[in-house]
């Protein structure tokens, strides 16, 4: 009798003084988060001529505004995710808008939106279609056409977006290459130099033509792989956006060259699709 009551003081001392399973997590849900959320979302053409999956038309992205501005969130790009890594604290409920491939409705019809909102964006600039731009007989198509340079500065110039690099000329299909995918046999160092070739090619013309400094890559297609990585690792960029959909968790660790992005199709409301933002995983 004697052993068995000492046994079962034992056993009550152990519970209450001990720390146990039940209140860590206890601890755990009141605990604070160690990541931030990061949404990115994904746009391209903004035009009123067919909106489909990759356009969206202006009046639809300014109810996306709208609901941005009434929902708490603060706009940030890819200068905070570095200062972010050097200590400087993000917003609380922070978005990132991206913009890719450079077309020039996005400079008469995403510009002075982010202008009357005061939000800011990230556009992504394909190189040979800026050269291109897609212009004939001094009118530009909206629906085709790309920012000039001289566009390119004075968005750039803003302070609302910031210009980042979504290669020269590896925006394709052809050429025996998918976007940034490395070739199946494909030698390794041969590919990576080629790959740091055109985007520095982008980043020089940028830089002389716009006055950019770019930072980060778009991946086109989201097509990208180890090599990809470590090329524009070695050229000094910071972070590359992909094409994965998802929301980010984030800390000042991460590794910012595999973001997911969320593709904003037309045919859906502000709220529905902001809303499934908030489910994704």
């Amino acid at each position: 009798m004697i052993k068995q009551f000492t046994a079962l003081v034992f056993l009550l001392a152990f519970v209450f003084l001990c720390p146990c399973t039940g209140n860590k997590s206890v601890n755990a849900e009141n605990a604070p988060q160690d990541y931030i959320a990061l949404p990115i979302v994904m746009y391209h053409s903004i035009s009123n001529q067919r909106p489909g999956k990759f356009s969206l038309t202006p009046a639809q992205l300014e109810k996306d505004f709208v609901h941005i501005k009434q929902n708490g969130y603060t706009t940030i790009v890819a200068a905070d995710l570095i200062a972010y890594q050097k200590g400087v604290p993000l917003p609380e409920k922070p978005i990132m808008l991206t913009f890719d491939d450079g077309y020039m409705n996005n400079f008469y019809n995403v510009f002075p939106l982010l202008q009357k909102y005061d939000l800011k964006c990230i556009m992504s600039i394909v190189g040979i279609l800026t050269d291109a731009n897609y212009i004939s007989d001094g009118t530009p198509n909206l629906s085709w056409a790309h920012m000039t340079y001289e566009q390119i500065r004075e968005a750039n110039d803003s302070g609302l977006v910031e210009i980042q690099n979504h290669t020269y000329n590896l925006h394709s299909y052809g050429k025996g290459r998918r976007g940034l995918a490395i070739n199946r046999g494909e030698d390794a160092e041969k590919y990576k130099a080629m790959l740091k070739d055109d985007l520095l090619k982008l980043n020089n013309k940028l830089y002389e033509r716009s006055g950019v400094k770019c930072t980060a890559i778009a991946y086109p297609y989201g097509s990208y792989c180890k090599e990809a990585i470590e090329a524009a690792k070695e050229i000094g960029l910071k972070a590359g956006f992909t094409c994965i959909e998802g929301v980010n968790k984030i800390t000042p660790e991460t590794d910012f060259f595999q973001l997911k992005r969320c593709n904003r199709p037309a045919g859906i409301s502000s709220e529905k699709f902001f809303s499934k933002l908030q489910h994704i995983k």
